[in-house]
């Protein structure tokens, strides 16, 4: 189904850049149509619950002055807390945030 659309709008391979990548790292790589398709359709199906922003943006717009950071991080950060999750991520400056603020790492 997005393969038909995609092939008239997008090359035959598209193009997946990885943050290393972004930052100068490798080369990029061309990866097949397919394999991209695949890979959002995992990505769309891994979570397994949505949250309404309008419940969460308060406590995210209290936190990002209190922390001088973007509201859109600090959504993250208090989805970790509500639900007493681990925030996965590589952002140093997010992790110190984090751990400023109690919630976990892996």
């Amino acid at each position: 189904m997005i393969s038909s659309i995609a092939e008239k709008v997008v090359p035959e391979r598209a193009e997946i850049r990885t943050s290393k990548q972004k930052i100068g790292g490798e080369p990029q790589e061309k990866m097949p149509l397919e394999y991209c398709e695949k890979a959002i359709e995992q990505a769309v199906d891994l979570p397994d619950e949505f949250f309404d922003e309008r419940m969460l943006y308060r406590k995210s717009f209290a936190l990002a002055c209190l922390a001088n950071k973007p509201v859109y991080d600090m959504y993250f950060l208090v989805l970790a807390r509500r639900n007493n999750g681990f925030l996965l991520t590589l952002d140093s400056s997010l992790q110190e945030t984090s751990t400023t603020n109690s919630i976990r790492l892996p």
